[in-house]
Formats: structure tokens, C-alpha cells, sequence
């Protein structure tokens, strides 16, 4: 992932620096070949009418002037070229950085923008003459503009990702469409972008919040041991013998139980009794004597069975369980 971060950063710079190197050659090309052509007609003309009159001079002038154009023609491609390589370099850094999970990709879509605006500038220029020509050169120079300042805002995220800053003030700058501005931010880019390169080669990730670099993440390499796996069985409840309830309104039954749990209630159906009093109320694995007091049990028929539902608290869980009892009177 480092590698692949490095060489989203490494595009980025590159693609900075032939943005700063565009307008330099452009600038030179007209600053020092415009004078050299306009003096090389003067002097060719001068030096031509000197040797062989006016034709000798027609010749001189248009000889200089062919030589300074071509080299004046060749800086400004070489120029225009480059900026064109540098965009693209910069739009393949973003689309890099965001595919690693960076918020940059709106740098990515800027580099879009300004590419298709250069390719609607082409046409446009190409029809010209068409109206459509002067229509289409006005929708390239819109999206030109935005996708500048979209690259702008884009390196800007750059540096607030890794908490560069003469990357985020070179980007705001860059996203000020105005010659010497952006011009500026692209050199302060180009040192910023230089910076986090060197971050990131030391081992130093993205920046964590405070200032605290995200140290890299080791993954420790281990096998597992297996261990058989306990068998977990269903806790049970059941009656054991048959149980009894007496005049005096208690009743006493057997319970079996595989673990311990908690009495919560007991309740006889049918009719339907409510129990004041059970001992005890917590059980343990084992065979379990319980006594349960009902109170006044007067209806009861002797010889009959009655149900008695006791509900049991194991381990969260709430069982009832039904026991049966005979009415002794």
C-alpha cells in the first residue's frame, strides 16, 4: 500500500512540476523571442539592403523571421505540451490517493474537467467560423476554469490529509484561476508534496487527528490451537415419585434437576391456587424435597391429582415445570 501511496505522491509532484515549468517556458518564449523577431526582421532587412538592395533585405527579414518563429512555435508547444502532461499527472495522483481511501478524488474530477475543456478548445477553434465554433468555446473555457479550480481544491485536501501546510495554502492559491497566483501555489505545491513524500517514506502514514502520526500496523502471525469444543446440554427438570398435599394446605413433591436454579412461584391449576410459601426456593443438582403452602385447600376432593406448575430461574432462564399431587385430606 506504501508503494502504491508513494507513487500517487510522486504523480502528484510531477505533474506540479510541469505545471510550473508550462507557463515558464511560455512566459521566456515570449518575453525573449517576440523582441529577437521584431529586431531579426529589422536587421535582416538592413543588412540584406546593405549587400543586395531590396531584394537581399526582403530575404534577410523573412530568413530571420522564419528562424525566431519556429523556435518561438516550438517553445510554446513544448510549453502547451507539458501542461497538458502535468494535468494528466495530477489527475492519475488523485485517482491513486483515492483509491487508497484519501478524500481527494474532486482533484481527480477537475483533471477530467480541464482535459475535456482543452479537447472542446481544440474544436472550437477548429469551427470558428460555425457559430457553434464560438458556442463551444465558451462552454470549454467554463469547464477549463472549473476544472482549475477543482485541481486547486483538490491538492489542498492533499495537504489536509497530511497535514502539510504550504501543500494546503499552494493548493488554495492553485484554485485562484488568476496567472502569478496559481502560479505561486504550484511552487508551494511541489515543495509541500516533496515533504509528504519524505513523511511517508520514513514509515509515517496520514496524519491522525492532533497532530499524532498513525503509526504503521503490524499484523502478529499466529496459529490457532484447537480445542475441543464443550457439549452444552438443556439444564432438565422433572418430578420425581409422586408428590402429596395434606388439609392443612401443604404439599410436598420431588424434583429432579440437572443444575441449580431459583423457585420463582408455584401455582396449582385447576382450581387455581397461588402459593404463600416455598422451602426451599433454590435447588441444587440432585434430587430435591419441596415444600409448597397453598392455605386453604378446603375444595380439594381427597384422592384426586392436581397439577401443581412451578417455575424455576435457571440462569436467566425461566422453566416451568409440572408436578402432580394427590389430595390426602
Amino acid at each position: 500500500m506504501q508503494n502504491a501511496e508513494l507513487d500517487g505522491l510522486k504523480k502528484l509532484r510531477g505533474g506540479a512540476f510541469f505545471i510550473i515549468i508550462s507557463p515558464l517556458l511560455e512566459t521566456i518564449a515570449f518575453i525573449l523571442f517576440l523582441p529577437s523577431l521584431i529586431g531579426g526582421v529589422f536587421a535582416g532587412g538592413a543588412a540584406g539592403t546593405a549587400s543586395g538592395g531590396a531584394a537581399g533585405g526582403v530575404a534577410g527579414a523573412l530568413g530571420a523571421a522564419i528562424g525566431v518563429t519556429i523556435i518561438f512555435i516550438a517553445m510554446i508547444v513544448i510549453g502547451a505540451v507539458l501542461g497538458i502532461l502535468g494535468v494528466l499527472r495530477l489527475r492519475s495522483g488523485f485517482s491513486i490517493l483515492q483509491s487508497l481511501g484519501r478524500d481527494v478524488g474532486i482533484g481527480s474530477t477537475g483533471g477530467t474537467l480541464y482535459l475535456v475543456g482543452l479537447i472542446l478548445t481544440l474544436i472550437g477553434a477548429i469551427l470558428t467560423l460555425a457559430i457553434i465554433g464560438i458556442f463551444i468555446l465558451v462552454i470549454a473555457a467554463i469547464l477549463t476554469l472549473i476544472g482549475e479550480i477543482l485541481l486547486g481544491v483538490g491538492l489542498y485536501k492533499v495537504g489536509d490529509v497530511y497535514n502539510e501546510g504550504l501543500t494546503k495554502i499552494g493548493g488554495i492559491l492553485a484554485a485562484i484561476p488568476m496567472g502569478l497566483i496559481s502560479f505561486v501555489g504550484y511552487i508551494l505545491v511541489y515543495i509541500g508534496l516533496g515533504k509528504i513524500i519524505n513523511m511517508v517514506s520514513s514509515g509515517v502514514s496520514p496524519m491522525a487527528p492532533y497532530g499524532y502520526p498513525q503509526q504503521p500496523q503490524y499484523q502478529p502471525t499466529y496459529q490457532q490451537t484447537q480445542y475441543p469444543q464443550p457439549t452444552y446440554q438443556q439444564p432438565q427438570f422433572y418430578q420425581v415419585g409422586q408428590g402429596v398435599i395434606k388439609s392443612d394446605g401443604y404439599a410436598k413433591v420431588y424434583l429432579y434437576t440437572t443444575t441449580s436454579g431459583v423457585i420463582v412461584s408455584a401455582v396449582m391449576q385447576n382450581p387455581q391456587l397461588t402459593s404463600s410459601y416455598i422451602n426451599p426456593i433454590t435447588i441444587n443438582p440432585g434430587n430435591n424435597e419441596i415444600t409448597i403452602y397453598f392455605g386453604n385447600v378446603s375444595q380439594l376432593q381427597i384422592g384426586n391429582q392436581y397439577v401443581i406448575t412451578i417455575t424455576i430461574n435457571a440462569g436467566g432462564n425461566m422453566i416451568p415445570v409440572n408436578a402432580t399431587v394427590v389430595y390426602q385430606g
